[in-house]
């Protein structure tokens, strides 16, 4: 909970679905950035503000070159493929290892 989020701005679809997901597994972020562009919201990552949920097919350069790194999510609540994002170089805290669960499967273990 309160884990450091940088998202998309509150009207953008995958936004929405996202705060739904969260909000019934009773998960709070605190947003420190919103923005409607995903190349500022991965610039934002890359620079360690906290971590994102994208579209799967926009973070393949990024994964490659290493500058992040990618937790598939595959959630009935999200239409397309999507991806926890994080900086590659970080190391996951509790926090951070519970919040990419509770997105990627509800919580499940």
């Amino acid at each position: 909970n309160n884990q450091k989020f940088v998202g998309f701005e509150p009207d953008i679809p995958t936004r929405k679905a996202l705060d739904k997901v969260l909000r019934e597994a009773g998960v709070e972020v605190q947003t420190v950035m919103e923005f409607d562009n995903i190349e500022t919201v991965k610039r934002a990552v890359e620079i360690d503000a906290g971590i994102s949920i994208v579209p799967l097919g926009t973070i393949t350069q990024e994964v490659n070159k290493q500058t992040l790194a990618a937790v598939q999510i595959d959630h009935p609540d999200f239409f397309r493929p999507l991806a926890a994002i994080y900086k590659k170089s970080k190391v996951l805290s509790p926090a951070m290892r519970q919040f990419i669960s509770v997105v990627r499967d509800g919580g499940k273990e």
